[in-house]
């Protein structure tokens, strides 16, 4: 069975502190991190088109790098959290609880009409 949220921050602390990296796990570099994977996920896909996710399902390779990365992401991330006693099922629920209220279906649509009249504006 998947682990959930507090078993997988649980695991980090303890892969952590078995090897002594407390000390190098700052909110600062844990945040770096962040950001660092982040490049790399998007490494994966920085040659390709702009492809639905639909065009990567016989791309077994992509998939693997991609899942690998975002692991990573969500490695320093719930590390993160952990340093700064943030809940994670918490801090995503509030998140997006302010999106649907800042970006309703009505605003939504209306925004991507206006990006799709920019796009087509700049294929000309």
């Amino acid at each position: 069975m998947a682990e959930d949220i507090a078993e997988l921050q649980e695991r980090y602390e303890r892969f952590v502190a078995e090897r002594y990296w407390e000390d190098y796990h700052a909110p600062k570099n844990l945040a770096a991190s962040v950001a660092v994977e982040a490049g790399e996920l998007l490494e994966v896909f920085q040659w390709h088109d702009v492809l639905p996710a639909a065009a990567y399902e016989d791309a077994a390779d992509v998939e693997a790098a991609a899942a690998d990365e975002l692991a990573d992401v969500f490695i320093y991330g719930l590390g993160l959290a952990a340093a700064l006693d943030i809940d994670v099922r918490e801090a995503i629920a509030a998140k997006l609880d302010r999106n649907e209220r800042r970006f309703d279906p009505e605003t939504a649509a209306a925004i991507s009409r206006e990006f799709d009249r920019w796009r087509e504006s700049t294929d000309e």
